[in-house]
């Protein structure tokens, strides 16, 4: 259950924000600007998100969910290339080939 308290309150931290749109924006803005940096992107975002004085909740966002995308993408990559293997060595097999 604590897990559960744990994600309901992140929700309600980025989706119940009461800072005004602008600052929303800009934390935005900053995540989205320094989340292509690899490794540090989400640090660098925070401390500039709290330098200008703009939603640091935003400015997470993105670089955490470019993140994820970039961990699922090598996954899918890496599990392509299992496949590819398993497979060639399956139709090597079936072929009477001994490579």
């Amino acid at each position: 259950m604590a897990i559960n308290k744990f994600f309901k309150q992140i929700y309600q931290q980025i989706i119940g924000i009461n800072d005004s749109p602008h600052k929303v924006a800009g934390g935005f803005a900053v995540g989205v600007f320094l989340g292509i940096l690899p490794g540090a992107g989400a640090f660098a975002a925070v401390v500039l998100a709290y330098i200008l004085q703009v939603n640091r909740a935003w400015a997470l966002f993105k670089p955490v969910m470019v993140g994820f995308a970039a961990v699922g993408l090598m996954a899918a990559l890496v599990s392509y290339g299992i496949i590819f293997f398993i497979v060639s060595v399956y139709r090597r097999r079936k072929e009477g080939g001994s490579r």
